[in-house]
């Protein structure tokens, strides 16, 4: 039952999810197109010549990772704001915050999946643009 009315819940809130849908996509295509590009032979052969690059660039993709999972939480929490109003509604009539909780967490896990394989495909369009030696690498 929970499934059900988390799928139902997700397609009418689909207005509102296609922000965090959009923000997830986004996220993991730069986020992959940059430590596919960083990862690179290029990349690598220019960091054995200066000692630092390397370091660098790993210092990057860590605060691009923290950077994105703090806009993924804020986009979260704006969603959970905006649809408290629902929750409560189902809390009232007898459902446990547990249960609640699971529900949102369900359909977001879905969604967030969902929006992670798109980001893949986007990753590769970045990457196919920019990079021609695109293949070299996947």
């Amino acid at each position: 039952m929970l499934g059900k009315l988390s799928l139902r819940n997700a397609k009418r809130q689909a207005k509102d999810y296609i922000i965090y849908f959009i923000t997830v996509i986004i996220s993991v295509s730069l986020m992959y197109a940059f430590n596919l590009i960083a990862s690179s032979e290029d990349i690598k052969e220019l960091s054995s010549y200066m000692e630092d690059f390397s370091t660098a660039i790993h210092a990057i993709s860590f605060i691009i990772v923290l950077i994105m999972a703090w806009i993924i939480n804020y986009t979260m929490s704006f969603m959970l704001e905006k649809r408290s109003k629902e929750f409560g509604t189902y809390e009232i009539l007898g459902i446990e915050k547990k249960s609640i909780s699971n529900m949102f967490t369900l359909e977001n896990i879905v969604i967030g999946a969902i929006a992670f394989v798109i980001g893949l495909g986007v990753r590769n369009s970045i990457i196919s643009i920019f990079y021609f030696d695109y293949y070299e690498f996947v």
